[in-house]
């Protein structure tokens, strides 16, 4: 036996030198057990969860049927949420809250939330109170700092914070830049209940409540260019931390970690929860490339201006293709698929993951993988502003999903655009998953005078809300959820009662 267990070690110290030439580096080299796992091993985790949920589920599916069903029957909900910064933030908190008064929040298998959405999920999950608790305390979090004093004395403490994690990072020889400092922003606003010390919450704590059953597993998001310039899913949860591009994940406890040909070489500690949602809403961390792209693909703007975009974001693509493509303090990270010969970021020391609206206002694209079954998605789109085109979030979705071969409905963009409430089906393939669309538009049957395209405190620049702007905002999506209670139903007794 000890014979075995030295020669394992000795066969670890060759593979982790001879697979991955490069690896080692200035840093000691300490092997640990491999912690990078292939993404069937990271969805087996999320089976469990979603098998301790069942039950759940169940009993919410069937008071919708008013019948008992099998297992089978059983319909996988995903809730996806999309960016609009604190817009998405408020309207998420109205969806979750409308959901839990007509009963179907219990028959959610999975979250997904991209940007703004984020600072909604991540504390609803660790405080673990009731919803309205929890609303209560997140308006009066929101109002504490709309006054000057307020702001001053959160960023004295914030920058406390960042001088605290800069010296731990650099331990480690961790990069430390402006998106640690908007983390711990973030966390001394939305969690300074929850610890007396705010960095030390992880993003892997939310896992103790998640396990139980009792939530939707949450799945946050963001993207990194893994292959031919082109962006891809990142993706977070309470256990795993990977991509399905690289089919690569690491134990979310480990993220961050410096790796090699899947060993740990460190034992830095996972980053506070604060980095992570700041990873999530990292929408300032573009490059010259990303700001061009972003215009062209959902600013309004006359056709001979897109042109001039366009031709300015190919000149800097062929004449300066580092200096355009470089982003502003993106969060990076240590690149935990670096050293997997079969993986493309094999060689890439770290990898600089942002904000998923670069690729897709809405997460759809995640839940759309085939082994997650999910044949109901509940899409809320809070990118409703101004200057933006109508439901672009709804048509990046759409596009995303045919470049990757997923199954996706046809989609009526003038139903789309004129109604609070839209459910896409293809009625030719029962495997394509139904689409409920809920856009942040006005809502005359609620109140005829707002309207959240043209409210100044629902633009994006606005990160103040006080109690009665949070109110009218949470409550129009709470009302349009209310409203088309029925409708809601109508899908799930469709889906849950086919064949029957």
């Amino acid at each position: 036996m000890k014979f075995c267990f030295v020669l394992k070690w000795v066969f670890v110290f060759v593979f982790s030198f001879l697979c991955s030439a490069g690896c080692q580096d200035r840093n000691t080299l300490v092997l640990k057990e491999p912690g990078v796992v292939k993404s069937s091993v990271a969805f087996e985790a999320e089976k469990q969860v979603l098998q301790k949920r069942l039950p759940l589920i169940k009993k919410s599916v069937e008071m919708v049927c008013n019948t008992q069903l099998e297992d089978t029957k059983i319909p996988r909900i995903a809730v996806c949420a999309s960016g609009g910064c604190l817009r998405a933030m408020v309207a998420t908190a109205g969806l979750l809250d409308g959901l839990q008064e007509i009963g179907l929040l219990d028959s959610i298998s999975y979250l997904a939330t991209l940007s703004g959405s984020t600072l909604t999920v991540v504390p609803w999950i660790l405080e673990d109170a009731s919803m309205d608790v929890f609303v209560n305390g997140l308006t009066e979090r929101l109002e504490s700092v709309r006054s000057f004093s307020a702001v001053v004395d959160l960023l004295k403490d914030s920058y406390k914070d960042y001088c605290q994690i800069r010296e731990q990072k650099e331990v480690f020889g961790q990069e430390v830049n402006t998106i640690d400092f908007y983390g711990a922003v973030i966390t001394r606003t939305l969690l300074p209940h929850l610890h007396e010390q705010p960095l030390e919450i992880k993003l892997s704590d939310l896992a103790k409540n998640v396990e139980t059953g009792r939530y939707p597993l949450p799945i946050f998001t963001g993207v990194s260019i893994l292959k031919k310039d082109a962006y891809e899913w990142i993706e977070f949860n309470p256990f795993y931390v990977g991509s399905r591009a690289l089919d690569c994940y690491v134990k979310t406890s480990e993220f961050g970690r410096r790796f090699c040909a899947g060993y740990s070489l460190d034992d830095a500690p996972e980053p506070s929860i604060g980095f992570s949602m700041a990873i999530f809403g990292s929408a300032l961390s573009a490059s010259l490339l990303d700001i061009c792209n972003q215009i062209n693909r959902r600013v309004k703007a006359p056709e001979f201006l897109k042109r001039i975009i366009e031709k300015i974001r190919v000149f800097l693509k062929e004449k300066f293709p580092i200096f355009s493509s470089k982003k502003m303090l993106p969060p990076r990270v240590n690149n935990f698929a670096r050293g997997m010969n079969e993986f493309f970021a094999k060689d890439t020391e770290t990898l600089d993951i942002v904000d998923g609206g670069y690729l897709c206002g809405i997460p759809v694209g995640p839940m759309l993988q085939k082994d997650r079954g999910v044949s109901i998605i509940i899409i809320l789109d809070s990118m409703q502003e101004r200057i933006l085109k109508k439901n672009v979030a709804l048509q990046e979705a759409e596009q995303q999903a045919k470049e990757k071969g997923f199954k996706f409905p046809p989609i009526d963009y003038e139903k789309a655009k004129n109604q609070n409430f839209s459910v896409f089906k293809d009625e030719q393939d029962s495997e394509c998953p139904v689409v409920v669309y809920i856009p942040l538009k006005k809502d005359e049957s609620y109140d005829k005078d707002f309207d959240p395209a043209q409210a100044s405190f629902c633009k994006g620049t606005n990160f103040f809300y006080s109690k009665e702007q949070f109110s009218l905002l949470f409550g129009l999506i709470k009302h349009v959820v209310k409203s088309y209670k029925e409708d809601m139903f109508g899908v799930i007794r469709d889906f849950a009662l086919a064949g029957c």
